[in-house]
């Protein structure tokens, strides 16, 4: 609509009636090239101020009548050819439309269509444009892209919002509620007061906590992270215990960034035998490394060293994967 708006406040509707085209084998054939964008102004001596006086005038005529089409480009007086029960000249007049009609969603659809096939829908013989042409050539195309994809968004299907919205018709309808599941992913390091109360919003909803543990060795935790490990293993703890009070899907799911250099298969062989004595069915995600922030000067996790570490990890649990595996070198 932002384009629309530019579009309407750029470009004038001219008065009158003009000559859109000129047909093959018709009286005025001979004059198209002049023709084309020409304002009708009267016909014999009846003036036309609009398309409907236009066809007023030609509905009473008849083939072989001889009429003076009278223009701003000068005057043609031919032998009108048949039509439909009167005579015609063989032109294609053409009015333009007043602003406001745009502002009706199907003449703004309609309007999207004649863009996408004509490239065009505002042309200077109807218009008078405050910017040059290929401007707003430019802001009938971003309008019709737009109004396109805005269509297609509303196609019922998800992830487009139409999925949704016809998702929550369907609930309304029936009302049946689709859950809303409160997930959250932490480094661990949160007090275990908030920790219990993020557990229970979870256990509530059908959602998850996902816990990332960057390493079993103690200094190597401090190392990578500046705070101990001892503290986010207690509430992993502590979550595995609340975890038994609902089987599926699993409240806690972690994992560990396979750092190069830092984490080895050895320390992946350690978390996942500790996390198999708090319950072997606990998610174990191994996520491949990519060099950012302040770790920039090392390579992507190799990946011998993943498929290395998922081997060990699939010793101790059950349901253990690579992550990122597009990462992997």
């Amino acid at each position: 609509l932002l384009f629309l708006g530019i579009l309407l406040a750029l470009v004038i509707p001219k008065p009158g009636v003009y000559i859109y085209g000129v047909a093959e084998n018709y009286p005025l054939e001979n004059y198209a090239e002049n023709l084309i964008g020409a304002r009708i102004l009267a016909i014999d001596n009846t003036a036309i101020g609009s398309l409907s006086d236009y066809q007023n005038f030609i509905a009473e005529t008849s083939p072989g009548d001889n009429a003076t089409l009278v223009t701003d480009r000068g005057e043609y007086r031919v032998e009108l050819a048949e039509g439909d029960n009167h005579g015609v000249f063989g032109i294609l007049p053409a009015s333009a439309l007043p602003r406001y009609h745009f502002l009706n969603p199907l003449a703004m659809l309609a309007m999207a269509i004649g863009i996408i096939l004509t490239g065009g829908f505002f042309t200077p013989t109807l218009y008078t444009a405050l910017i040059p042409w290929w401007g707003v050539s430019l802001l009938q195309w971003l309008f019709a892209l737009n109004l396109g994809v805005g269509l297609f968004n509303l196609l019922p299907a998800k992830p487009l919002d139409g999925g949704y919205m016809l998702e929550a018709a369907i609930e309304k309808k029936s009302g049946r509620k689709t859950p809303l599941r409160v997930c959250w992913e932490t480094n661990g390091f949160v007090s275990r007061k908030f920790l219990e109360r993020m557990a229970k919003l979870s256990l509530e909803t059908g959602g998850t906590v996902k816990v990332d543990l960057k390493a079993w060795t103690p200094s190597l935790y401090q190392a990578l992270t500046g705070v101990q490990g001892s503290k986010v293993w207690g509430n992993v703890e502590l979550l595995a215990k609340l975890g038994r009070r609902r089987a599926s899907p699993p409240l806690l799911v972690v994992s560990t960034l396979l750092v190069p250099g830092y984490v080895d298969a050895w320390e992946v062989e350690n978390i996942a035998k500790r996390l198999a004595e708090l319950d072997p069915g606990i998610p174990y995600s191994l996520l491949a490394f990519y060099p950012h922030y302040m770790m920039r000067d090392l390579p992507t996790t190799p990946r011998r060293l993943a498929e290395e570490c998922y081997e060990r990890a699939r010793t101790y649990l059950e349901n253990v994967r690579i992550g990122n595996v597009h990462l992997l070198s």
